[in-house]
C-alpha cells in the first residue's frame, strides 16, 4: 500500500532507530497503525531536512565547481566544533547548464527580441524551476555576467511567484 511505500522511502533515505523499523512492520499488517505510524515518521523526517542550496554553473563551468567546493570549505571550517561526518556537510545541488553558458554579449543579453535572447532566458528560468521543484531554499549564479538578467529574473520570479531566493553574488 502507499504507506507502505512510503515509509520504505523514509527508511531507505534515513538512519532509523529500532522503533521506527517495528512501527514499518506494524504498518505493513495494520492500515490504521500505518496511518498514524506514517504522520509520525514525516514528523521526524522533517526534523532532519537540511535547507538546500542551488548553484546555476555552466558559463564559466569551473565556476560553478569552485563556488561549491568554497562553500562546502567555509561550512566546515565555520562548524568545526559540530562537524563530524559528511552528514554535517550543507545540502548543495549544482546546477551545471551548459544552455547559460557563454561566452556572453550584446547578442544573447543586449536585446531581448533576439533569438540568442529568448534561448538564454528559456535556459535560465527553465533552470530556476527546477531548483524550485526540488526544494532549493536558495541558488547563486556564478557568472558575473548573467547578473544583468537579475533585475528581470526577480520580476519573473515574483510573477511566478516562486519561493526560492536569489542570492547574488555581486551584491
Amino acid at each position: 500500500n502507499t504507506n507502505t511505500t512510503k515509509m520504505s522511502f523514509i527508511l531507505q533515505q534515513e538512519r532509523v532507530s529500532g522503533a521506527t523499523k517495528s512501527a514499518l512492520h506494524a504498518a505493513q499488517s495494520n492500515p490504521l497503525v500505518a496511518a498514524a505510524s506514517s504522520k509520525k515518521l514525516r514528523k521526524n523526517h522533517l526534523k532532519k531536512v537540511k535547507k538546500t542550496i542551488g548553484v546555476i554553473g555552466g558559463s564559466g563551468p569551473d565556476a560553478g565547481v569552485q563556488i561549491t567546493t568554497t562553500a562546502l570549505k567555509i561550512h566546515k571550517e565555520r562548524n568545526q566544533a559540530t562537524y563530524k561526518s559528511d552528514t554535517d556537510a550543507p545540502n548543495i545541488v549544482l546546477m551545471q547548464h551548459s544552455g547559460v553558458g557563454g561566452p556572453h554579449g550584446y547578442w544573447d543579453m543586449g536585446d531581448m527580441d533576439s533569438p540568442e535572447y529568448f534561448n538564454l532566458w528559456e535556459e535560465m528560468t527553465e533552470t530556476i524551476m527546477k531548483l524550485e521543484m526540488i526544494g532549493a531554499h536558495c541558488f547563486c549564479i556564478t557568472c558575473n555576467t548573467l547578473h544583468a538578467l537579475e533585475p528581470e529574473l526577480r520580476k519573473w520570479m515574483k510573477e511566478m511567484n516562486l519561493k526560492i531566493e536569489f542570492v547574488s553574488i555581486i551584491e
